[in-house]
């Protein structure tokens, strides 16, 4: 990741700074891999158990698909290492095609099927919706994006 940012920013950055930014790159893309699958997950269940909160769940929903819309910018591109910035679109991809699905407004998830993300974002959603095989669903989720997004080496599950 350091060495991502490094030819990013090409020498304009102090190696400190590189490796500042490459860790929060990092950071950042691991809160959005464990939080996004389960939240999938999550929001589907809610959706159909909860049906009294349907109204303001899909307008939340909606508001952060098209919150997320701007990272398919071309710009977005040079702002960060290719790996973080393909992943973390394919998440924001398979949140934007579920929301499209629950709330009933499939151009919602136009942008992303466009960018080409369609396919791997219908396989991240598939693994949230799989029957789980062990007592931690929301680490299966997780491991099965990371699989899916060539995350699986990134990180290491720690217990306390």
């Amino acid at each position: 990741m350091i060495t991502q940012v490094e030819k990013l920013v090409k020498g304009s950055l102090s190696l400190a700074l590189a490796r500042k930014a490459g860790l929060r790159f990092y950071d950042g893309l691991m809160v959005q891999l464990r939080s996004t699958g389960p939240g999938l997950w999550a929001d589907r269940w809610l959706f159909e158990q909860v049906p009294e909160l349907r109204g303001l769940q899909a307008a939340v929903l909606q508001s952060q698909v098209q919150g997320n819309v701007p990272c398919l910018n071309a710009e977005v591109d040079k702002m960060g290492p290719a790996d973080v910035v393909k992943a973390s679109r394919a998440m924001n991809a398979a949140y934007s095609f579920q929301t499209a699905e629950l709330v009933g407004i499939p151009p919602l998830a136009i942008p992303y099927q466009a960018a080409g993300f369609e396919a791997l974002a219908r396989e991240l959603i598939a693994i949230t919706r799989a029957e789980p095989t062990t007592a931690d669903p929301d680490r299966e989720i997780v491991d099965g994006w990371a699989e899916k997004l060539g995350l699986s080496r990134w990180y290491v599950w720690k217990t306390p």
